[in-house]
């Protein structure tokens, strides 16, 4: 007697990217979130720029990880450039490690991408501590004098919960987003910032190529910031020089931010809108 067993390929159309530095502590905690909470298949990539015996150990509890290590730190931005060379699947999300999953919140990411073909980007609000901060950034430009400059104001998941917004169109969002591969053909992480402006540079590539972003109001990390257990660029950037360095690039000042703070979610509030919905 002769017996067919069908084989069940799951498909894995997502990527997690982690990248890490000297923290075995944190990075064990995402992962454990990761494995916890995400339904999906996927495959995890880790870029650690300070790779120590302890976190080797951690990643083999793991198949479906792999790892790119240094034994010296390099910068975000660099990290995420690795990532972002080293995927093979239509999606990736990226993370640091000190992020932790929250139930849900994955799925609902890659569904909205799936459902919401013009959207390339889509992020959440990070919880820290009991409060939040924000959920999207806008870019705002003007002049002071004969100087074109350029300044970040932000809107709050009260805010977006206040309007009962299900998403809402930002040009830059936390560094926890879930992206399409396709993008990186007309933008990337350049890898010349230490510690600053990386993001800001990025989210603003993708505003100038028409990558759209969407922020969604029921996506949550969890945010458990810590100190490292090295100095890592973090501690080692000048931000005046990072500053310098989006200057040139861009030859447009960057003054600061209006709001972005951490915020308690509060009761919501009444707005008078302009447009009604039945």
């Amino acid at each position: 007697m002769s017996e067919n067993i069908a084989k069940v390929v799951m498909t894995v159309n997502l990527t997690i990217g982690i990248i890490t530095c000297g923290r075995p502590d944190r990075i064990s905690k995402c992962l454990n979130s990761i494995s916890k909470y995400t339904d999906l298949a996927h495959s995890i990539l880790v870029v650690d720029s300070k790779i120590t015996s302890e976190n080797l150990g951690l990643y083999q509890g793991f198949p479906n990880l792999t790892s790119i290590t240094f034994d010296s730190p390099i910068s975000p931005a660099a990290a995420r450039a690795i990532v972002a060379q080293n995927i093979s699947t239509p999606y990736v999300l990226f993370l640091d490690d000190d992020i932790q999953i929250v139930q849900g919140t994955v799925s609902k990411m890659v569904e909205y991408l799936d459902k919401n073909l013009e959207v390339d980007i889509v992020g959440g609000a990070w919880l820290e501590r009991g409060k939040y901060r924000e959920l999207g950034q806008f870019f705002n430009f003007g002049t002071i004098g004969d100087r074109p400059i350029i300044y970040k104001s932000f809107l709050s998941l009260n805010e977006a919960i206040n309007l009962n917004l299900s998403s809402v169109r930002v040009d830059g969002v936390q560094a926890t987003f879930l992206a399409r591969k396709k993008i990186f053909d007309r933008v990337q992480f350049d890898p010349r910032y230490g510690f600053y402006f990386e993001l800001f540079d990025f989210f603003l590539q993708c505003k100038q190529q028409n990558i759209y972003l969407k922020a969604l109001p029921d996506v949550i990390f969890e945010h458990n910031p810590t100190t490292y257990r090295i100095p890592t660029l973090r501690q080692t950037s000048d931000s005046k020089s990072d500053r310098q360095k989006f200057i040139d690039k861009w030859g447009i000042y960057p003054i600061g931010s209006l709001g972005g703070r951490l915020v308690k979610l509060s009761e919501p509030k009444k707005f008078r809108l302009f447009h009604f919905f039945k």
